[in-house]
């Protein structure tokens, strides 16, 4: 809107809800129940991701933000498990891969080698692919999978062997294959 205000507009009841125009980067649920959001107001000191009902209702900060709003993507997992990925550069060519749970939950971290990561769950939430670019790839966009949930975050990373990146990709209904452009 003009004014700023976001609107979610529930088709099933024919209901509109005006939401905070502070609000960005809004995700589903997995149950379509609630939404993330990136909350970044001016002051950076009250920035957050957080969750809410559909409404807007019952928000609640998940994690601060602070300055770092550019490193967190608000994406809920399939599982549930994570509300968002942070993701950070530890120097010029990887970046540390933080998944946030709603629960204050210390998830594994993981490190992925290469420049402009990028993301999708898998269907079920329990592993991600992501591209990264570098040197070593004729800075071409490469694919990887990795596990990205429970005990096992950041073990099983392997490189698919496919020059693309993961938003010219997309999963089947069952999660059995991957078709990707290349």
């Amino acid at each position: 809107l003009e004014d700023g205000y976001k609107i979610l507009y529930d088709f099933t009841t024919d209901t509109q809800y005006t939401l905070n125009k502070d609000m960005e980067e809004f995700d589903f649920s997995p149950t379509d129940n609630q939404i993330s959001f990136e909350y970044t107001p001016a002051n950076k000191e009250d920035r957050w991701l957080g969750i809410a009902n559909l409404d807007g209702s019952g928000a609640r900060g998940i994690e601060p933000l602070g300055e770092n709003a550019d490193l967190l993507n608000a994406q809920w997992s399939p599982s549930g498990q994570a509300v968002g990925v942070l993701n950070e550069y530890i120097d010029g060519n990887r970046k540390r891969v933080v998944p946030i749970g709603l629960n204050d939950e210390n998830f594994k971290q993981f490190i992925v080698s290469g420049r402009g990561f990028d993301y999708r769950w898998t269907n079920d939430g329990k592993q991600m692919i992501y591209s990264t670019y570098s040197g070593d790839s004729n800075y071409n966009s490469t694919l990887h999978i990795v596990d990205a949930y429970g005990d096992t975050i950041g073990a099983n990373n392997i490189a698919l062997d496919l020059q693309t990146s993961v938003d010219k990709c997309t999963f089947s209904k069952s999660g059995d294959h991957l078709y990707c452009a290349v």
